[in-house]
């Protein structure tokens, strides 16, 4: 954020430090000016006269610091919008939305298509919503191939596509697996504790970000690294990646399931 715009963040520090100095300045010239004689060799303290002084040094120095904190909230605003801007860059280059009319249908099925490189859970979860089962049905098997497990909400839309294709036996049991799965995962709370963090699609600094997570954020963990460094989150879109510094765990991080 800083090094993007560092004028604004100069001038910042330059308020905080002239407000510093204004209250020291200030101070002793109302000090000294408080201090009148009175007689030869004798002064007289002046209380009046020191706070109405520091008063107005105290509203100068105030004023200064509302700028600065101002400038800096500006500053993190900014750096909030720009990172939500290029997650959602990333969401539409990967999820763009259908046009109406007979082109539609062919546009979803080449939509989901040219995800499937990057990532054929979201491509699978898009031609699901769109009604392409059979697209859907496939990626899902490509992802279950990949990664032996689903997501719990992604199974449940495999499931699903399974059932609008006929295959309900199938869709059952697999439905069974998932629940059984999902109660015996165990599942942690992680409070985002940095202004924002990246959910990303993969463990690693240069994977593509999906959305932000500002601070405050309550999050499900439900994997990690063996390092410690990323946490395995689970939203309803499927599952996802976060720093780990930026992340407090609640409860025993070793009781994740180590992916």
């Amino acid at each position: 954020m800083m090094s993007r715009f560092p004028l604004l963040n100069t001038y910042r520090i330059l308020l905080q430090i002239v407000a510093g100095f204004v209250v020291i300045a200030g101070f002793l010239s109302a000090l000294d000016n408080a201090n009148r004689e009175v007689g030869w060799g004798r002064t007289e303290f002046e209380l009046g006269i020191f706070l109405v002084q520091l008063i107005g040094v105290a509203l100068t120095a105030f004023f200064l610091l509302v700028l600065a904190e101002l400038i800096q909230l500006g500053l993190v605003l900014e750096d909030h919008l720009y990172h939500m801007r290029t997650s959602l860059q990333n969401v539409a280059s990967v999820n763009p939305l259908p046009t109406q009319g007979p082109k539609a249908e062919n546009q979803v099925g080449s939509s989901a298509e040219s995800m499937t490189r990057d990532d054929p859970l979201q491509a699978a979860l898009v031609a699901c919503r769109q009604q392409q089962y059979q697209t859907a049905a496939d990626l899902f098997e490509q992802v279950l191939a990949e990664k032996g497990q689903l997501p719990v909400k992604a199974g449940g839309y495999y499931a699903d596509a399974l059932r609008m294709l006929g295959h309900t036996e199938k869709a059952d049991h697999y439905w069974q697996l998932q629940q059984e799965r999902s109660s015996n995962r165990p599942t942690l709370t992680g409070i985002v504790t940095s202004n924002r963090t990246l959910i990303c699609h993969a463990p690693r600094a240069t994977a593509a970000p999906f959305a932000v997570a500002m601070q405050g954020k309550s999050l499900d963990l439900v994997g990690r690294t063996e390092d410690y460094g990323w946490l395995k989150i689970i939203r309803d879109e499927g599952e996802y990646w976060v720093n780990a510094s930026d992340v407090r765990v609640e409860g025993d991080i070793d009781a994740l399931e180590v992916e």
